[in-house]
């Protein structure tokens, strides 16, 4: 749904850089669609959230959606979540949800 109607941060990043494939990136989906509301606020997210920082609650601060089509070409850029985000602390929770089965090669990287 949100591929056929994005949002203004959407970005096409396979198109920029001139690579095949599609490679689709856009923000603040629970603000438009109301299936992304429903997961946001009917899930046990916020819940796992609150608890990993130690708090009785968690509050949704944004949501980020990557969606790569098979074939794509463009690689997802090396980034730090927290330097996204215009806020002082560190009581802070990032969740990455996969929506396709992930393997070593094509999920996400943890460097400490």
């Amino acid at each position: 749904r949100n591929l056929a109607t994005p949002g203004p941060l959407c970005d096409e990043h396979a198109d920029a850089q001139g690579r095949t494939g599609r490679f689709h990136d856009d923000q603040f989906l629970w603000t438009r669609h109301p299936e992304a509301a429903n997961f946001v606020f009917g899930s046990h997210c916020g819940a796992l959230a609150a608890r990993a920082m130690g708090s009785e609650r968690a509050h949704i601060f944004y949501d980020h959606l990557l969606v790569k089509e098979p074939g794509t070409t463009s690689p997802t850029p090396w980034h730090n979540d927290y330097s996204y985000w215009q806020i002082q602390g560190m009581d802070i929770v990032s969740v990455w949800l996969a929506l396709d089965h992930v393997r070593e090669e094509n999920g996400v990287s943890y460097v400490r």
